[in-house]
């Protein structure tokens, strides 16, 4: 458990570290940056990507509306009584609306949409199969799509700065797979169906 916390610390400070070191790190001199560095580093709870994930990603687009990320997350063994989950996601997100500025660097995005390729390192996850009738499972549940919406605010900072802002969001993310098992084994469980999460997000570009 301690290894993994280090491990998630450690990528999240990462983006911090590089960025740090990078001469014209402003999207107004980006000729100078490295590929290599993200836009943003995300440390996100829950929302169906383990207990916590921490992620590395870029923004791309006219107004960065775009986001593709790659994610590892992780739930300890101590919580709900089942064994260690580890996990990586890819993920693209589409900002709909033309967020809304408040003034002074604060700004609103009411509506993001997303979807999530998830890999479980524990192939098949036969811990969560107890319990399930034979047939229950009848698609793979070692990896699965899962669809998100998301609300967040930003508030940026002056220039100069090596983080340029942060984002605090909230998001609500549907399972493909499980719901496909619930449905076609008619025992439908509506508290489980919905995934809930919310995170921050350090951007290094903006």
């Amino acid at each position: 458990m301690k290894k993994i916390l280090i491990l998630a610390l450690v990528l999240l400070a990462s983006g911090v570290t590089h960025a740090n070191g990078v001469k014209g790190l402003d999207s107004l001199t980006n000729k100078k940056r490295s590929l290599w560095i993200p836009d943003f580093a995300k440390l996100q709870y829950a929302g169906g990507l383990g207990m916590f994930s921490v992620h590395g990603g870029y923004n791309f687009g006219k107004r960065r509306q775009h986001e593709l990320d790659l994610g590892f997350g992780f739930k300890p063994e101590e919580v709900r009584g089942s064994e260690d989950i580890q996990l990586l996601s890819v993920g693209y997100q589409l900002s709909t609306i033309k967020p809304i500025e408040l003034g002074k660097g604060w700004s609103i995005d009411p509506l993001t949409v997303g979807i999530t390729y998830i890999f479980y390192f524990d192939q098949y996850l036969d811990d969560l199969k107890d319990g399930f009738p034979e047939g229950y499972y009848f698609l793979r549940n070692d990896q699965t799509l899962q669809l998100g919406l998301e609300a967040s605010v930003t508030k940026r900072f002056k220039k100069g700065k090596t983080i340029k802002g942060m984002t605090a969001y909230f998001n609500a993310n549907q399972d493909l797979v499980y719901l496909l098992n619930t449905y076609r084994s008619f025992r439908q469980e509506h508290g489980h169906l919905i995934s809930l999460g919310c995170g921050v997000v350090f951007h290094f570009e903006l």
